[in-house]
């Protein structure tokens, strides 16, 4: 199902049988412009995800709130007992010292001088691989915290960097590596030294040559050698084949990023696809 604006029924068309929730695990995938939800057996690691939820929209965003609840409330079978994850993209991503995002005061006080936000609309994710690991501080709406928690109680929530972070950062060990998520317009990139994050931010993108730019900019920016940063791309395929292309004139090691072989629906975001590994619960 794929919806928009103006109609706000976002209730599924086809009967979906319902699964003994102690054998699934539901993905929640939550940004402003629509809600993606997937469910997955937990005992088959080879199966793939089937999609509960696939709705878009276009609104303002004092709008996007009542949108997701909408979304999510005309899909009960979201609300079933499952284990859940749920995955916020967020253009306003913002890392920080795991110190700082540990701290109320100072993680209001640094992220509020950056967005405006209410301290109760911040979320912030821990990056616990090692004592230097940084954190990510984020928001989408003023509200989501509150309905996540009546919504999805128990649910562990992230950032769409986190699982990318928490899946990379484990598989390096004294490289330097860029790697780069396309999704509509937006790509979100993260740069590492060896374990050691150097860069994570999203950049918006019209067409193959932004993300290009971006891409090499970004490597500048970290003070790295093109020719010894490996670089890897993942997301929307179109954009994704031309970029390579283009990047493997310039650069020696580019190549897609390996991620999980399993069944996944069209354009599933890769947080989402990736998020099977364990995913640490968000504090509000």
């Amino acid at each position: 199902m794929n919806r928009n604006a103006p109609s706000e029924d976002y209730s599924q068309d086809e009967n979906i049988p319902g699964p003994d929730p102690s054998e699934r695990r539901l993905t929640v995938y939550l940004s402003s412009t629509g809600v993606k939800a997937y469910l997955k057996h937990t005992l088959d690691a080879t199966a793939g995800y089937a999609t509960l939820i696939d709705a878009n929209w276009k609104c303002d965003s004092n709008e996007v709130l009542r949108r997701i609840e909408n979304c999510i409330y005309d899909n009960p079978q979201v609300l079933d007992d499952y284990e859940c994850d749920v995955i916020i993209e967020s253009d306003r991503a913002l890392w920080v010292p795991s110190g700082i995002a540990e701290d109320e005061d100072a993680r209001e006080a640094v992220y509020t001088s950056i967005f405006p936000a209410e301290a109760d609309d911040i979320f912030h994710d821990l990056m616990t691989e090692s004592p230097e690991s940084p954190a990510v501080l984020y928001t989408l709406c003023p509200g989501l915290p509150s309905f996540l928690r009546r919504t999805f109680p128990g649910a562990r929530i992230s950032s769409q960097f986190t699982p990318m972070y928490r899946r990379f950062a484990s598989r390096l060990t004294d490289e330097t590596a860029l790697f780069a998520d396309l999704r509509e317009e937006r790509m979100d990139i993260l740069v590492f030294h060896g374990q050691n994050l150097l860069m994570g931010s999203t950049h918006r993108y019209a067409d193959d040559q932004d993300a290009y730019y971006h891409i090499l900019n970004c490597i500048r920016q970290c003070g790295l050698d093109e020719k010894k940063c490996e670089v890897y791309i993942s997301g929307l395929k179109d954009v994704r084949r031309t970029l390579l292309n283009d990047l493997r004139d310039e650069l020696p090691y580019v190549r897609n990023t390996m991620l999980p072989r399993i069944d996944s629906p069209k354009n599933m975001p890769t947080p989402a696809l990736i998020c099977a590994t364990n995913i640490r619960k968000s504090r509000f």
